[in-house]
């Protein structure tokens, strides 16, 4: 579950300005991680609540107000 996801050592944490295709969004509720995106580029997100959808992230006002943490996964692929 995303609680445990955002806990993967190899995650860095960034800036939104600094996001790129592959970074994971971690979303909470009441301090508790609950959900998590994935970045596709241009704005959009690609997460699954119910069924899959893609979202511009700002335009969508409660997961843009539940936003935790961006965490790259660049070093995941670094040797």
């Amino acid at each position: 579950d995303a609680s445990q996801q955002i806990l993967k050592e190899d995650l860095l944490e960034i800036d939104y300005c600094k996001i790129q295709k592959g970074d994971l969004l971690f979303f909470s509720e009441t301090n508790h991680v609950n959900h998590v995106a994935i970045y596709i580029g241009g704005n959009k997100i690609i997460h699954s609540s119910g069924s899959v959808k893609i979202e511009i992230l700002k335009e969508n006002k409660e997961l843009n107000r539940k936003l935790y943490k961006i965490m790259s996964i660049k070093s995941l692929f670094n040797d």
